[in-house]
């Protein structure tokens, strides 16, 4: 069973991933039963590479440092808020 501080580096890792446009990172810090929905499309994907691809093809984000994000909480687990920096 993960721990907080387990939790919490693979957040920091995700976040790093994006935020640095790196695919294969971001592949990385997601596991095998990732599961990904992004409004406003209407499909879940599941999986590493398939929820990775989603983000990469579908995100407006094109390079290092066009994406920030802000940790919260919600229902007592990690949760993420993405901006596009413009």
């Amino acid at each position: 069973m993960a721990t907080d501080a387990d939790t919490d580096r693979a957040v920091d890792d995700f976040i790093d991933a994006f935020e640095r446009h790196d695919f294969g990172a971001g592949v990385a810090s997601l596991t095998s039963e990732s599961t990904w929905q992004m409004p406003p499309f209407d499909r879940w994907y599941r999986g590493a590479t398939n929820s990775a691809v989603l983000a990469w093809t579908h995100c407006p984000a094109k390079a290092a440092g066009d994406l920030t994000f802000r940790k919260a909480r919600a229902n007592g687990q990690p949760a993420l808020g993405m901006y596009l920096r413009k």
